[in-house]
């Protein structure tokens, strides 16, 4: 029943409207956190202390995954046995094994993002030594310059204010 001198139209639309945009939001939400997380992963290559590399199996490890699916760039997830020199530097099938747990680690956090309440997104490196080497402290012959233990944590550590106020500037209304 309308009373007399007021009448109140389009509100269904209104809320159409508003659920639009909040879905919308999330997903803008969402490319701020990957965007975040490609900025950690850069820095890791180029700000020290650098993600350590001998073979470059754990580098090519680093995976990131949301309910969107797994992000990786041309060359993570290829793992090799052989140095530079074509000489066997790990045992055959190494590069097989790392290959097929990077695919099995990758399927497990896209269950966890899936299984998520919230928005959420998973990054790492799925080598089984990746903490092991992370946490190197001391006296350690870094095969690359610039690289050292708390890789990681540094980039994380760094990038913090710039990846919320990526996700920030996501959310914002359009």
């Amino acid at each position: 029943m309308k009373r007399p001198g007021f009448s109140l139209e389009g509100m269904d639309i209104i809320i159409s409207n508003i659920k639009a945009e909040s879905v919308k939001m999330k997903q803008r939400a969402l490319k701020g956190m990957i965007e975040g997380a490609i900025g950690i992963r850069r820095d890791m290559d180029h700000k020290n202390p650098k993600v350590p590399v001998d073979l470059g199996n754990l580098r090519a490890s680093w995976f990131i995954t949301t309910v969107l699916g797994a992000e990786q760039n041309e060359g993570e997830g290829t793992f090799i046995e052989v140095d530079k020199e074509g000489k066997q530097a790990r045992p055959v099938g190494f590069a097989a094994k790392m290959a097929s747990e990077h695919v099995s680690i990758i399927a497990q956090a896209q269950a966890e993002v899936n299984a998520a309440a919230k928005m959420t997104l998973i990054m790492g490196f799925s080598a089984n030594y990746a903490i092991w080497v992370h946490e190197m402290l001391g006296d350690v012959n870094w095969s690359r310059p610039g690289s050292g233990a708390w890789f990681f944590r540094q980039a994380i550590n760094e990038n913090r204010e710039k990846v919320l106020q990526k996700v920030a500037n996501a959310m914002k209304i359009r």
